[in-house]
């Protein structure tokens, strides 16, 4: 046993001494014909890496730049990469870069070589040349691609002939002669010479932009209107326009348009969850307020006309709360509604980086798409309901039936509504918002000219039609 152990260690000494001489013959053979290539600080080299994503294969990529030599054999190299960019790099993976233009390739012999001995490449630059070797071919029928083109091979020609075609919008090229262009992250496009990445802009409907200036302008002043009419009927509140179709139902309905009208002021500015989740929730309760006001008065006049007729059926459920009634029914099933859209899939804010090019529009995912239409078409089918009842008691015989002008209001509200619905698909951004609240000041607005401004115009302007004698000459008429 013992002799077998000395027998081993003799061996193990004699196999390291044997690779260690070894080693010393081949660094001997290398350093006869080896050369130690020195890079200086900003020289342009090329960087042997590997080909993704075949991690074995390399190739020789760049001209990179040199930053700074740490050793002999060690350099730091800027990559150019998003991460880690500056990297220690042996000397055996750099090789120098020399400009096209300034070079010309040369097949030689070297003096110091034997005769026998394969003839070897150089590369001299143009003031290095002699008289008798102008004239040789270049290695290449094309020129360099530079930063931000690629190379595309050209049809039945070798693979040194191709064309450089520039980067797509989205893409970049960060070294010359790339075989592709490489995509940007989602958040991020490309320069104008798609030589790299940059971030795009962020877009959403702002205060401080003109467009946001005459929305915030026009709404401010539609959200006044109502408040100084409610003002002018609180001063006339015992004459005969301001009391008919009744007194509390006009104010209620002038208090819900103002707040409406201030419900826009949430969908500008920079998108939050919250105000994501208030915007419509607060606008659909309030106009659902407004189109139940409007069905109430209207029911109001036309079941007080069908209750005088004989043997009818109406007079029992005809009573001072029915208004009150129509109206509190008709925003407890929006409301509940809308407390379903939240506590199943609630709006938030969301950054859509695809709809629009080279820029990432911040805006409100409305969550469920179904409620959200749910919403849109209970407010829809209720001002219908309210068009139908006004259109049916518009030629009641009373002097101050509102129904005409009812009428009016909610077909200006449906015109509007349909003209939204296919302008607001086909907008993206910032615009589908300043659409949407367009359409709310417009429709708002139309229920407060075509209702209040003719009895504005009474109480002001012709005091004398506002009484009593005048209403029931005009009725007996």
């Amino acid at each position: 046993m013992l002799a077998f152990r000395n027998q081993t260690a003799h061996f193990r000494a004699l196999a390291q001494e044997n690779l260690e001489a070894s080693q010393a013959d081949m660094k001997w053979r290398y350093n006869q014909k080896g050369t130690l290539v020195e890079f200086q600080p900003e020289q342009k080299v090329w960087v042997m890496k590997p080909v993704e994503p075949r991690a074995l294969q390399d190739k020789w990529t760049g001209p990179f730049e040199v930053v700074e030599r740490k050793s002999e054999v060690t350099y730091l190299v800027d990559l150019r990469t998003p991460r880690n960019h500056l990297r220690f790099l042996h000397v055996v993976f750099l090789k120098p870069h020399f400009e096209r233009t300034e070079l010309s390739m040369l097949l030689a012999t070297d003096d110091n070589v034997e005769e026998d001995s394969e003839p070897l490449l150089y590369l001299l630059s143009a003031g290095e040349k002699d008289g008798s070797v102008e004239g040789i071919p270049k290695s290449s029928c094309s020129e360099m691609c530079a930063l931000g083109f690629r190379k595309s091979t050209r049809e039945g020609q070798g693979v040194c002939c191709y064309d450089c075609i520039p980067c797509s919008d989205g893409e970049i090229s960060n070294q010359t002669d790339s075989p592709d262009c490489i995509k940007c992250l989602d958040d991020q496009w490309s320069n104008e010479e798609h030589d790299h990445c940059v971030p795009k802009t962020i877009e959403f409907l702002s205060f401080q932009e003109p467009l946001g200036y005459i929305l915030v302008i026009v709404a401010t002043a539609s959200a006044l209107t109502p408040i100084v009419i409610l003002v002018i009927f609180f001063k006339h509140r015992e004459t005969p326009v301001v009391k008919a179709n009744n007194r509390t139902l006009s104010c209620l309905l002038l208090v819900a348009l103002s707040l409406c009208l201030l419900s826009t002021f949430l969908f500008l500015g920079h998108p939050t969850d919250t105000t994501c989740m208030l915007r419509q929730v607060t606008f659909s309760i309030l106009f659902v307020m407004c189109v139940s006001c409007l069905l109430a008065k209207t029911a109001l006049v036309l079941m007080a006309f069908e209750a005088t007729y004989p043997n009818t059926t109406l007079r029992s459920g005809f009573g001072p709360k029915m208004p009150a009634m129509i109206v509190f029914i008709c925003t407890l099933v929006q409301s509940l509604i809308c407390v379903f859209w939240l506590a199943s899939s609630p709006p938030h804010a969301h950054r859509n980086a695809k709809s629009l090019i080279g820029k990432v529009v911040i805006e409100c995912n409305e969550g469920s798409p179904q409620a959200f239409w749910c919403v849109l078409g209970y407010m829809g089918l209720l001002a219908l309901a309210s068009f139908l009842v006004a259109f049916k008691a518009r030629k009641l015989p009373d002097s101050f039936n509102e129904a005409q002008l009812i009428t009016f209001s909610m077909l200006t509200f449906l015109t509007v509504w349909t003209l939204f619905l296919p302008t607001y698909l086909n907008t993206k951004g910032k615009y589908m918002v300043a659409v949407e609240v367009f359409t709310i000041i417009c429709s708002s607005m139309g229920i407060v000219v075509c209702i209040f401004l003719p009895k504005c115009y009474i109480i002001l302007i012709r005091p004398d039609l506002n009484n009593r004698s005048h209403m029931k000459g005009k009725l007996s008429h």
